[in-house]
């Protein structure tokens, strides 16, 4: 008896559902997860090579190799989706441009990229870049540094950008020239992480809000925003330089991430400048930096939440430390009757609230917000 092939779809299908999620530190998996599956036969070559193509990674190690590929193929890289591209701490300057920026020019150039990824990169004022990356539909910058001088172009698909510890390296640029509505029309979700590595995103100020600061490109584009998360690892300086009336212009806003750090009532908080949450809110959560003070943080969440009035929404409090107990052994009993004062309030105005640990670190950037 003869078994009949597999039809193509679910070869695709096992050959996707086999390989790791895309990660600067999977790409070789992934490479040789594909070349097993190049060996079956014909047709599964045909999709794993197709696969392989999809996604590039560009780093100092195999650039050479990758420009030798593209000056030799005219069709590599035509059907790539995404470029993940590191220069692994390079810092160029302006007459050492590296050639990593180059060959990520080069597949640009060559393909409708939908995804770009840029580690230790420095842009220094190139706007060549987005000027080629016009298909982009999302884009992570880590440790980029910007020197713009004046707006960037736009790019019209781009609906989703994750920024991790990005800045200006000179200290003058403007946030407003990078991120603003008319080079993001479309931008619908904005994630900023700030680590503990520099105090990015505003290195030479220490108000978000002085000029040139990023609070003011993020009032730029709220009213389009769907889904916003700050998360900063030692303060929440930029959530909590947003007023009530800022916090109005956020009319989209559908999921809301915040983080807090230490005892809420010694600083300026957004838990209290967070007056009314968007109409179309549908999910808030909490990025708890600091367990030491869960009593705290309990109670002035369940102000807040008597404040934001009865809605249909998710309310998710996330606890950093995953040794935090959260249950009725947790040693810190001074935070038991806070935390059961909260989940009561939220019961009695139909929230579905969750508290629970999360594995995340600031050191894996790449997975951060994946379950959130």
């Amino acid at each position: 008896m003869v078994v009949p092939p597999l039809p193509v779809e679910i070869i695709e299908h096992i050959i996707k559902q086999s390989l790791p999620p895309l990660r600067f530190d999977t790409f070789k998996e992934r490479y040789e997860l594909l070349r097993t599956f190049a060996l079956v036969d014909s047709r599964w070559r045909v999709l794993a090579q197709r696969e392989l193509g999809k996604h590039l990674m560009v780093t100092r190690a195999g650039q050479k190799e990758l420009e030798e590929t593209l000056n030799h193929r005219e069709n590599f890289g035509r059907q790539a989706q995404s470029v993940w591209a590191t220069a692994d701490g390079l810092v160029a300057t302006a007459s050492d441009k590296p050639k990593i920026m180059a060959l990520v020019e080069e597949v640009l150039d060559r393909s409708e990229l939908r995804h770009l990824t840029m580690s230790c990169i420095n842009l220094n004022g190139d706007m060549e870049l987005f000027e080629q990356g016009r298909s982009l539909r999302s884009c992570t910058l880590h440790y980029s540094d910007f020197t713009f001088d004046w707006t960037a172009p736009t790019i019209q698909h781009l609906k989703s950008l994750y920024l991790v510890d990005s800045y200006f390296y000179d200290g003058d640029g403007e946030w407003l020239s990078f991120l603003n509505p008319t080079s993001d029309p479309s931008l619908r979700r904005l994630q900023l992480l700030r680590t503990n590595i520099i105090n990015t995103f505003n290195e030479s100020r220490s108000d978000p809000r002085d000029r040139g600061g990023i609070i003011h490109s993020i009032l730029a584009v709220a009213a389009r925003l769907e889904v916003l998360s700050i998360c900063e690892a030692d303060h929440p300086s930029i959530a909590n330089s947003l007023s009530a009336g800022d916090w109005l212009t956020f009319s989209k806003l559908r999921n809301l991430t915040l983080s807090t750090a230490g005892d809420l009532s010694k600083q300026h908080s957004w838990l209290q400048t967070l007056e009314h949450l968007p109409p179309n809110l549908e999910s808030v959560t909490i990025h708890v930096l600091n367990a030491a003070e869960l009593d705290v943080l309990y109670h002035d969440i369940e102000q807040a939440v008597q404040r934001w009035g009865k809605k249909k929404w998710q309310l998710l409090i996330k606890l950093l430390n995953p040794t935090v107990y959260l249950d009725q052994t947790d040693p810190k009993e001074e935070a038991l009757e806070p935390r059961s004062s909260l989940l009561r309030t939220a019961t009695e105005r139909g929230l579905k609230m969750e508290i629970s640990s999360s594995e995340a670190t600031y050191v894996d950037w790449q997975t951060f917000f994946d379950d959130w």
